[in-house]
Order: structure tokens, then C-alpha cells, then sequence
């Protein structure tokens, strides 16, 4: 790890292969490599080579032509200097800005109809937009003005534009308009309407721009009004913005209608331009309400129609939405491959543009884990900034690079950040924009202050803020960070008074919070406030029975994300069971049957046992770096099963007897950790041959699946519904294989229940399943699913597309659905328990979103497993499960059917310790 040459090397070597396989994201793995050689051996020539030719290929030219200059001082002379040389003079060359401001004088000045059209295939968008936006705005300037010889002249070089872009992109809008205005020369009644709706449209677009949405939503409407009733198309352009506008108001439903309906009246092929700026403006919308499937599909289309037109600066900025939508699906390296065109044309993107799209890859490495390598985008975001001229765009570039610095112990440049943050936002004219940026740098201020009274009152300062403007989730973020400050004050009862208000403000929760405001340093911070109030109950307090009902709770009532649609997360918060009292814990648990609880906190383990009338504390010197390890290494080091067995089950083993029932309720990591698989080295015997096994998210949730199971007991409906590999569309899941065994699956498992319903291939949309699903008492899932581990909400069920519907059934959606009458939900499917890397919050997935729609026990899986052998272990469950009608007996049988299994690859823990019962069915005699 520190031989300059091998990392240098490597660098190289993940360079070559960016290239070779479109994989930009490798251009991050050797910046990072590269960065690790040049310190370990500033004098090597490749790796100083390879970092700048990195720098280069990743558009960060400021930093790369300082790179290059750093490699010639080294070496001034041999034939790799030529080859620096000539990269770092090409760096300096920009000439296309230059270039569009010069043609835009010729375009208005010359009537020769093949330069025009030299100037459109070199500038389409430019072009385009000089016409729609400002010619037709001063033919309508020049008209009221009386001044015939301006506008007869504005109108030939308007058509001899829409002839050049029909020809060279097949964009007709701007020569339709232009035909209309020839056609009313002699009608004064049509010219009227056409100068006003011109003039309108030319105000609306003005207002627009400048944020006040409610007068241009009036000017767009006036536009549309008489523009439409001239007969000019272009009524369909102001019918757009007035979308537009609708959706900066946040009225995301009623703008998509409104597109949608433009879109639908548009003739086929004729306008690509406006009709990518409705898949666009779609996306956004899509996007911003939860539907992220639909919005990368229309995002996508939008794409495509504005690079066939050849425009550039469209293409890059829904390259960069795609990226950050990619992102919140968890798709990071095809996000990457957007992202990645994104920065390669942030020139044509402008300052604002561009500090965007590398302030975003900022924050893809950052979450990704190299914040060194962030900072690099995140210099050039601070940059392009800078360009821009905006006060609050700079504030922050500014202090999330300081965010950044100070992950990487950078104290004094993130504090130099904050306060030239500081002075940039007093440019800003409208105060409360400038009072909420003061806040987010206090914020930050108090995170990194060394003086633990000076981060109270900066962090004091913060709050007072949120707390005025009613923004919960931020005050959170402030409120642990002063428990924290508190702590190392020594002032505990102060500490436990913020982390139990910064709890209440969780479950307010906020709706108006915009992604900008929640972005890194606020997201993922209530499992830091339930750690906080855990380790406080241990460790100062001593009153562990107080910690388990924090830890419970935490398991019991977290908002699964921050990242939804306004008020969904209200919703399903709201919608979320009250952790139940502890007395009332410890009375409900089934005889025979142990609780294994888990908090994993930085550098412990704490582990409750809890029976019936009983509770006992472990606490284990193990730490979460340790533990990580292990749990990444489970598939591949059947070692890692014993290591765990003995960190996770023998401090408490010998506390239970043979035989009992076990309940895990896991934490962080450890929702990744196979309990069945689990082995006892001293023995040789994995958990689930002597005990039968079910993980639940909380206690409390675990005793409410335990009261719903029980109310299947009388029940005769044994009424089946089964999915076997839906027709899933290829061009949005381009990642995802063929499930040749899944439909066999299917057929087999219908088989297995006289009263089924079977959706296979085409048939198994998302609309039936809906359909059906109240009304079944076991449902059957066999097809893939689409882990989300940034955004659980957005992790989904595959299904065949229909109407429109992309054929995702996202957890969020699962969350509302009522399955009172479901017994079981099996998943059989790859990691459809799997968590977010960081997760923290309980099973937030797939699994829990079934709980939480009613159903007692749910069967998942922890990783991807082969379809053929999840098909043989899924008949030999469901035959068990008709025998014992108890899940977790059921689940048990088939495990141990493929443990003894004769073939090695279906014995192995690989394939049957994937799955688990999560819920609460363990309730049914039980004898090893």
C-alpha cells in the first residue's frame, strides 16, 4: 500500500481500462492511486505523469496544468516532456465560448443562406434559442415601435434560420413561427395577436428566469392565449414555460399534467427540441415526486432528442439530472458514465451549469468515500462559482469543500472556506437566504470548532435558526452535534436534553427541506442521535434497561429516508408503530424463546438478551471497523461465519438452552450478517441446525408481527398469488439477466396451492399484482429485485411495464399498501433484504416494507443467489410450510434439505444461508 511504483501502476492500469470499457469511474479509483504514489514518492516521474494525464481526463484542467507544470520541473527534457508540453498548452485553449459570440453578430447581420447554416450545425441550441428567444422578442419590440423596416428584416433572418435548423436537425418550431408571421403581414387582427403574444411570451420568459414565477405564469398564459389564437406554434413554447413555472412553484402534478397534455398535441417528429424539453422538465418532475424509474426513462428520451439535434448544453444538463437520478437509485457507475459527459461539456453549461455538475461529483465521491478526491471537484465547483457571480452559489461551494476538508482533517482550510462563505454571501440581497446560509456555515463552524464552548455557541447559533424557520431535520443534525460538544464537557444531563430534542425533532420532521439543504453533512444523522443516546445510557448513566427502549425505538420509529417526495416521509413516519413500553416487551415474548438485540457503536458492541421477564446486557469490546470486515467477507471466507459465531453468539451462548427459538434484531452491518449460517467452530454445527431462526427489526415490531400471525390461525383461505419471471423492460434494466429457472419456480409453487393465481411473463405487471395481492394469503415473488442501499424507499420489485408504468413497485409504494389479510410474503429474490451500507434504521427495504403493509412474516434474501438453486430451496419450503404452517420451521426444513444437499455448490452456506424469515412467526411448538 505504500510502493509508489505499484500505485502508480495501478493508476495507469485503471486509466487504461476507463477507456477500454467506458468505465469513468476508474478515473476516480487512479486519481486516488495516483494521489497515494506522488506521496509516497514525489520525485517519481509516472506517477506525476499519470496523475495529471487523470486530472486531464477528468476536466479538472486548472489542477491539471499545475500538474503538468509540477511533472516538467522534474523532468524538462525527454520525450514525455514533449507529450506534457503539448497537453498543457491544449488545456489553455478555449474557443468555442468566443466563438458563439462572434457567429451570433454575423447570424443577425448576413443573409447569405449557407453561412447561416455553417453557424447552425455549429451552434444548434445557441441558434435556436437566439431565434425563439430573442429575435421573436424584438420583432415584437420592433412591430409595436412601428419600425416595419426592423421587423421585415428580423423576420427573413428568422426564416432563413428555421430553414437552416430544419435542415440540419429536422427542428421546424422556429420556421413554422416564421411562416406564420409572413402569412399575417395583411391581416391586422392576426398581427396584433402575434406581436402581443411575441411581447408576452419575451416578459414571461424574463420573469422566468428571474424567479418570479406567479407573473410569469400570467405573461405565459397571455402569451399562450394569443399566440394560440393566431395559429402560431409557438403557443406550444409558451405552454412549456408556463409548465415550467408551475413546477419551480412546486405544483409537480399539475405542471406534469399540463406537459403531458403539450405533448400529446404535438405533431410527431416535427419540434424534438420542445419535445425534449418536455422529457426533460418530465424527468424533473418524476423525479422529484418519487417515480425515479419513469423519470430516467423520460429523461432518457430527452437525451436522446437533443443529442440527434446536436445540442450540447441541453444534452450535458440532463446528463447531469440523469446522473443525480441514477444516483438515488443506487445505479453509481452508470450514473457515473453521465456524470462523466456532464463535466465533459460544462463548458457549454456556463459557471452556474458547471459548479453544479462538479459540485455533484463532489458529492458522488465523497458518498462513495474518498473525500481527498472529492475536494478536487469540489476546488473546481468553488471555481466555476466564482465564474458565475452568484453570492449563494459560491456560499456554498465554499462551505461544502469545507465540509469535506474537515473529513479529511483539513481543520484550518475548512475554517478559511467558511469564512470566505461568510464574506460571499454578504453579497446577497435577499436576507433570508442570507440568514439560512449563516446558519449551514455555523453549522459546519461547530462541527469543527477544537474549543468545545465555542462549538456550543456556534452550534447554538445554527439552531436558533432552524428552530425559527422550522426546519426539524437540520435541527437534529445541530442538536447531536451539541450533545456531542456537551459530552466532551462533561455536561451529560445537558447532552441528553439536545439528543432527546433532536429526537422530537425527527418525528416532526419537516416538508419543505430542499435536497440542497439536506445534502451531505445533514443526511443519515439519526442513527449518529440514537448511538449518542445509547452509549450516554451505558456508559455515564448506567441504566441499560434505558438504552434498550432507545435502541428500540430507534429499530421501531426511524424514517426509513430523507430523500421522498414532500410529505410522503411524513406519511410513512406517521404510519410507523409507537415503540411499545419496556414492561410490556419483556411480558410479550413467547416461551422458549430468546431476543438478541444489537447496537453497534463505534468501539463496542452492546448485545441484550431478552426472555420472558428478562434482560441481561453484554457489553463486547468489538468495533465497527471489525465487524465490517467480517461481514463483507461472509461470501467469500466461510471462515468469516465462525469468526462472527464467535463475536456475535458465544459471549451469550451458554445463557440459553438447547432447542430455543431466536430472534435477531440486528444493527448497521450486521443486517448483512446470515444468522442460519452462522458456525460453531467448536462443533462444526451452524446455528440454524440446533435453533430455529427469525430477524425482526425491533422488539416492538416483532411482538405486533407476533399479534397479526396469530390471527391466521383459524383462518381456512389458503389463497395463493405467485410471480414468476415478469417481462421486465430491458431498455431501463439493462443490467439485470434472464431468470431462465424463475418461471419454473413459479409454475411449481402455484402448483403446490389448488387456489392460485399465477402471473407469469407479460402478465406479471404491476397493476394486477395490485389487484390480487389483498386478497391473498401467501404471496410468492420470483424475479429480481432492485436493491437501493442510498435510498431504500426506491429499492423495488421488478415487473413487466405496462400503460405507460415502467414495471417498478417501489418499496415507498409497498409502505401504503394494506395487507391485513397476507400471511406471508416470500421474496425470492436477490437482496431483498439488503441494506444501505450505512444503514442503521432497521431492515428498510423490501422486507420491512411488507411489515409494515400488514403482513406478520416475510421471507428475503441477503445477497444474489443462483435462480436455479433459489428455485429448489423455494419448492422445499413451501412443502414444509404446507406441513408445519410456521414460516420459520418451514424456512429451517428447506435449509437444511440443501445443507446435506449431495452436490458441494448446494451445500455450501452461500446458497441457502441467503434467506431469513423477517416478522414474527415463531410462535408454534418447536423441537431441533
Amino acid at each position: 500500500p505504500k510502493d509508489a511504483v505499484v500505485l502508480s501502476q495501478l493508476a495507469a492500469a485503471y486509466v487504461v481500462r476507463a477507456q477500454r470499457q467506458d468505465e469513468p469511474y476508474d478515473l476516480v479509483l487512479a486519481l486516488g492511486a495516483a494521489d497515494r504514489a506522488v506521496a509516497a514518492d514525489p520525485a517519481l516521474h509516472e506517477a506525476r505523469f499519470n496523475r495529471a494525464l487523470t486530472l486531464e481526463l477528468l476536466f479538472l484542467h486548472q489542477e491539471a496544468q499545475a500538474a503538468w507544470s509540477e511533472y516538467l520541473v522534474l523532468d524538462p527534457s525527454s520525450p514525455w516532456a514533449a507529450e506534457a508540453e503539448k497537453r498543457k498548452a491544449a488545456l489553455s485553449v478555449d474557443e468555442r465560448a468566443v466563438s458563439w459570440d462572434a457567429e451570433r453578430v454575423r447570424l443577425d447581420r448576413t443573409t447569405d443562406e449557407e453561412g447561416i447554416r455553417r453557424i447552425v450545425r455549429s451552434h444548434p441550441q445557441s441558434a435556436r434559442e437566439h431565434a425563439e428567444i430573442e429575435l421573436l422578442g424584438r420583432w415584437s419590440d420592433a412591430s409595436i415601435k412601428g419600425d416595419a423596416a426592423a421587423a421585415s428584416r428580423i423576420a427573413r433572418t428568422l426564416r432563413l434560420l428555421g430553414d437552416a435548423l430544419a435542415a440540419v436537425n429536422g427542428e421546424h418550431l422556429v420556421r413554422d413561427t416564421a411562416a406564420v408571421l409572413e402569412q399575417a403581414a395583411g391581416d391586422r387582427k392576426r398581427w396584433d395577436l402575434l406581436v402581443q403574444g411575441h411581447g408576452a411570451f419575451r416578459d414571461g420568459y424574463r420573469l422566468y428566469k428571474e424567479y418570479d414565477n406567479e407573473k410569469a405564469l400570467e405573461r405565459m398564459e397571455a402569451a399562450r392565449k394569443s399566440l394560440e389564437s393566431a395559429g402560431s406554434p409557438f403557443a406550444a413554447r409558451a405552454a412549456f414555460f408556463h409548465a415550467c413555472a408551475k413546477h419551480k412553484m412546486d405544483r409537480y402534478v399539475e405542471a406534469s399534467q399540463e406537459l403531458r397534455r403539450l405533448e400529446s398535441r404535438l405533431p410527431p417528429g416535427r419540434y424534438p427540441a420542445l419535445r425534449a424539453h418536455i422529457g426533460w422538465m418530465l424527468g424533473l418532475s418524476l423525479g422529484l415526486t418519487g417515480r425515479s424509474m419513469e423519470a430516467v426513462r423520460s429523461s432518457q428520451e430527452a437525451l436522446s432528442l437533443f443529442e440527434k439535434a446536436g445540442e450540447e448544453q441541453n444534452a450535458a444538463a440532463v446528463r447531469s439530472l440523469l446522473t443525480e437520478l441514477l444516483e438515488e437509485l443506487g445505479a453509481s457507475r452508470e450514473a457515473w458514465k453521465h456524470g462523466y459527459r456532464a463535466l465533459r461539456s460544462s463548458q457549454a453549461l456556463g459557471g452556474d451549469g458547471a459548479a453544479r455538475a462538479f459540485g455533484r461529483a463532489a458529492d458522488a465521491v465523497l458518498q462513495e468515500g474518498f473525500p481527498a478526491v472529492a475536494i478536487y471537484f469540489q476546488d473546481e465547483a468553488v471555481r466555476q462559482a466564482l465564474a458565475a457571480g452568484d453570492p449563494v452559489l459560491l456560499a456554498d461551494a465554499l462551505y461544502w469543500r469545507a465540509q469535506m476538508r474537515g473529513r479529511t482533517g483539513e481543520r484550518d482550510a475548512a475554517l478559511d472556506d467558511l469564512a470566505q462563505a461568510r464574506k460571499a454571501i454578504e453579497g446577497e440581497t435577499d436576507p433570508a437566504v442570507r440568514r439560512q446560509t449563516l446558519a449551514h456555515i455555523a453549522m459546519i463552524e461547530g462541527e469543527l470548532a477544537a474549543d468545545s464552548r465555542e462549538a456550543v455557541a456556534l452550534l447554538t447559533s445554527a439552531l436558533d435558526y432552524y428552530r425559527q424557520a422550522d426546519h426539524p431535520l437540520l435541527a437534529r443534525a445541530a442538536y447531536t452535534a451539541r450533545a456531542r460538544a456537551y459530552r466532551r464537557l462533561d455536561e451529560d444531563a445537558l447532552a441528553e436534553a439536545d439528543l432527546q430534542a433532536g429526537l422530537r425533532a425527527s418525528e416532526i420532521l419537516g416538508e419543505d427541506l430542499s435536497q440542497e439543504e439536506i445534502r451531505l453533512a445533514f443526511l443519515n444523522r439519526t442513527d449518529e442521535l440514537f448511538d449518542e443516546m445509547i452509549e450516554l445510557q451505558v456508559t455515564a448513566k448506567n441504566r441499560p434497561d434505558v438504552a434498550f427502549f432507545y435502541a428500540d425505538r430507534a429499530r421501531t420509529r426511524v424514517l426509513p429516508t430523507l430523500r421522498s417526495s414532500k410529505g410522503e416521509s411524513s406519511r410513512i413516519l406517521r404510519d410507523l408503530p409507537q415503540p411499545l413500553p419496556w414492561e410490556e416487551i419483556l411480558k410479550g415474548f413467547p416461551v422458549e424463546t430468546t431476543l438478541v438485540q444489537f447496537s453497534v457503536l463505534e468501539d463496542r458492541l452492546l448485545i441484550w438478551l431478552v426472555r420472558q421477564g428478562r434482560m441481561q446486557l453484554v457489553n463486547s469490546p468489538v468495533s465497527l471497523r471489525q465487524l465490517e470486515g467480517l461481514a463483507r467477507s461472509v461470501r467469500s471466507r466461510e471462515g468469516a461465519l465462525s469468526d462472527l459465531f464467535d463475536l456475535l453468539v458465544l459471549p451469550w451462548y451458554g445463557e440459553i438452552r438447547a432447542g430455543e427459538s431466536l430472534v435477531f434484531v440486528p444493527d448497521k452491518v450486521l443486517h448483512a450478517v446470515p444468522f442460519s449460517a452462522l458456525r460453531d467452530r467448536r462443533t462444526g454445527r451452524y446455528l440454524v441446525e440446533d435453533h430455529r431462526i427469525t430477524v425482526a427489526p425491533s422488539a416492538t415490531l416483532y411482538l405486533n408481527a407476533l399479534v397479526r400471525d396469530r390471527r391466521f390461525g383459524m383462518r381456512t383461505n389458503r389463497r395463493a398469488l405467485v410471480v414468476g419471471d415478469p417481462a421486465f423492460d430491458r431498455s431501463l434494466f439493462s443490467d439485470l439477466s434472464d431468470l431462465s429457472a424463475a418461471k419454473v419456480e413459479g409454475t411449481e409453487v402455484a402448483g403446490l396451492y389448488p387456489d392460485s393465481d399465477l402471473l407469469i411473463g407479460e402478465r406479471a405487471d404491476v397493476k394486477t399484482f395490485l389487484s390480487l395481492a389483498p386478497a391473498a394469503r401467501r404471496i410468492h415473488f420470483a424475479g429480481h429485485a432492485v436493491v437501493n442501499d442510498r435510498n431504500p424507499l426506491l429499492s423495488m420489485l421488478v415487473f413487466a411495464p405496462r400503460n405507460g408504468s415502467s414495471g417498478a413497485l417501489y418499496a415507498r409504494d409497498v409502505y401504503q399498501l394494506d395487507l391485513k389479510n397476507t400471511e406471508l410474503v416470500v421474496l425470492s429474490a436477490c437482496s431483498t433484504a439488503a441494506l444501505p451500507r450505512a444503514g442503521s434504521e432497521g431492515v428498510t427495504n423490501l422486507a420491512r416494507a411488507f411489515l409494515a403493509a400488514g403482513v406478520p412474516s416475510v421471507v428475503a434474501s441477503l445477497w444474489e443467489v443462483d435462480d436455479r438453486l433459489t428455485a429448489k430451496l423455494s419448492e422445499a419450503f413451501h412443502r414444509s410450510l404446507l406441513a408445519y404452517d410456521d414460516p420459520a420451521s418451514a424456512l429451517r426444513d428447506a435449509q437444511l434439505s440443501l445443507l446435506h444437499d449431495p452436490d458441494e455448490m448446494t451445500r455450501s452456506p452461500r446458497t441457502w444461508g441467503a434467506f431469513e424469515v423477517f416478522g414474527g412467526s415463531a410462535q408454534k411448538p418447536f423441537h431441533p
